[in-house]
């Protein structure tokens, strides 16, 4: 009985000291900076960790990606915007479409209808600025292979920002705080990794970009969640289970609330814009 006392007694200090420090993080703009410094540097270098062996591409689909990258620069000669036209401009291309032979042998792999190319587009877009304009001796594989460790790092500040827009600065920093030492996440995210380092900061964001529409009635919100929404479908498959969710969402609240035209128009231009994405998306 003593042990439970002393237990609940424990609890009750812990529970009144962290209601104090949140309520110092919310009138302390400057502690809100260097605790979402501090929560993107640890989940940077928990994802680099790894890179004490060495820089390599972790298992699968990261190669994969890797080939599609390194395509699209192929294709590009000189002109980033070349290659990345190239790849949607499969829907103009005549029957039958080019496949790879490289993959599914011997009858070969469309890829560009087969595949998301999002990872693959941002680490040639990187590599570009960085090889061709800023003149760096860095290899496309480098590029790939820390893209997705620093781009899921960045979801500190999204998630913050998402926090803050449900409830307040105190959430917001306990969610950067927790996420950036999330274990599913980094086994997702580390370095040489695949999509989902791209494809969750840009979630996180739209659903933020989201709420701001609906909130403040602008328009420019909703275009943002769209676009946001859209890198999704670029990078992810899973880019489904939002569209879905968001539609769900939308229905429900709607009929609860049928005369609010806030969500309607929030939820319709975001919407149109994410479907754009996944139509010109053949996978």
């Amino acid at each position: 009985m003593k042990v439970k006392k002393k237990l609940r007694v424990f609890a009750r200090k812990s529970l009144s000291a962290i209601r104090r420090f949140l309520s110092l993080i919310s009138d302390n703009k400057a502690l809100i900076a260097l605790i979402l410094t501090f929560s993107f540097l640890i989940a940077l270098f928990l994802r680099l960790t790894p890179m004490k062996w060495g820089i390599y591409l972790n298992e699968f689909d990261p190669y994969y990606e890797y080939y599609l990258a390194e395509k699209i620069v192929e294709k590009s000669d000189g002109n980033i915007l070349k290659g990345i036209a190239w790849w949607f401009n499969w829907w103009f291309e005549p029957y039958p479409k080019p496949k790879d032979k490289l993959f599914w042998a011997p009858w070969g792999r469309d890829l560009r209808a087969t595949s998301q190319p999002g990872s693959a587009i941002f680490s040639a877009l990187v590599y570009y600025f960085l090889h061709d304009i800023a003149g760096l001796p860095v290899s496309l594989y480098v590029v790939h292979a820390f893209l997705p460790a620093i781009a899921a790092s960045l979801s500190t500040f999204t998630i913050y920002l998402l926090g803050r827009e449900l409830r307040d600065d105190s959430l917001g920093v306990f969610s950067a705080f927790f996420i950036s030492f999330s274990l599913p996440f980094i086994y997702r995210t580390n370095l040489g990794a695949k999509h989902e380092g791209v494809a969750i900061p840009a979630l996180l964001f739209g659903l933020y970009a989201f709420l701001k529409s609906y909130r403040e009635g602008r328009t420019s919100w909703a275009i943002i969640a769209g676009l946001s929404f859209g890198i999704v479908t670029l990078a992810w498959g899973g880019y489904i289970y939002v569209w879905q969710l968001m539609a769900l969402l939308a229905v429900v609240w709607l009929l609860l609330n049928p005369n609010d035209e806030n969500a309607a128009k929030s939820y319709l231009i975001s919407n149109i814009i994410f479907q754009v994405f996944i139509a010109i998306t053949p996978r």
